[in-house]
């Protein structure tokens, strides 16, 4: 019987430039002494399909190799066990022929960024990818495309400063001879973006500085939002001590009457001759 958990699937492009799934499975020993036969139906969103089997056991293993796939499809493998004319133990497997495999999708909250890396298919020549943001509450679009310069397994491109709101992001293959995929090879819908420009701490007078607090969390990420508390600090001049200004007159009084005394003395002395 067919091991539903052991199903491995792997992809890779031939030499000649086309798609390939070799397809390995576990089968466990038949015990209930019936003929027993396992097949595979291969089904594309073209809407063809196409029954292959039975196939023979090596060892309790399975190999499958599926050599005749198109560029650019999605595929249903469907694999079952039949005794009698009766199918059991059916297990399913989507996959896609696209050379773009997988993305990952990082976002830089209340900044507006969000970098796009493209997993590519083993021996994919594909000259890079395309990643499509549609503003899934207005009119906004934007595309960054990356390039792929060595065959690189993957590569990421960043969008900066983009727009706040909710997208869908569609990414495309770019083929070996420049050309955009005529579909998606992957889709990704509802990624929130928030781009906000920080709010600086004003001065309110001369004698007054005042500072908000501008963090708030929301769910999509740290946002600024309006001041809601301010803080001041005012200045004040105060007068002199008044014990400094007694303490001044009182040198001057001082100093008058000292050179008032001199004088005398002057007259004094000159009348005397």
């Amino acid at each position: 019987h067919i091991d539903a958990n052991s199903v491995e699937v792997m992809l890779s492009v031939t030499p000649g430039g086309k798609p390939q799934a070799n397809i390995t499975v576990n089968v466990h020993h038949n015990t209930c002494n019936l003929p027993l036969t396992h097949n595979i139906m291969t089904t594309s969103n073209l809407g063809d399909g196409e029954t292959t089997g039975p196939f023979t056991t090596s060892n309790g293993i399975i190999d499958i190799v599926l050599n005749s796939l198109v560029d650019n499809q999605f595929y249903i493998i469907t694999l079952w066990d039949e005794t009698e004319g009766t199918a059991s133990n059916t297990v399913t497997i989507e996959f896609s022929s696209h050379d773009v495999q997988d993305v990952t999708v990082d976002t830089i909250q209340s900044e507006g960024v969000v970098c796009i890396t493209c997993h590519f298919l083993r021996g994919s020549e594909a000259a890079g990818c395309v990643a499509e943001f549609n503003m899934l509450s207005g009119s906004g679009y934007t595309a960054v495309h990356i390039s792929r310069n060595n065959n690189e397994e993957y590569i990421t491109g960043c969008v900066v400063n983009l727009e706040s709101g909710e997208y869908s992001i569609d990414i495309y293959d770019i083929e070996k001879n420049g050309k955009k995929s005529d579909a998606p090879a992957v889709v990704i819908e509802h990624i929130q973006v928030s781009f906000v420009v920080a709010v600086i701490p004003t001065v309110t007078s001369a004698t007054s500085v005042t500072s908000s607090e501008n963090l708030s969390m929301e769910t999509s990420g740290i946002v600024f939002t309006t001041p809601t508390e301010s803080s001041s600090v005012d200045v004040t001049l105060s007068p002199p001590h008044m014990s400094t200004v007694y303490r001044d007159a009182a040198i001057g009084v001082v100093v008058v009457f000292v050179f008032m005394v001199i004088i005398l003395i002057v007259i004094v002395v000159y009348y005397a001759k």
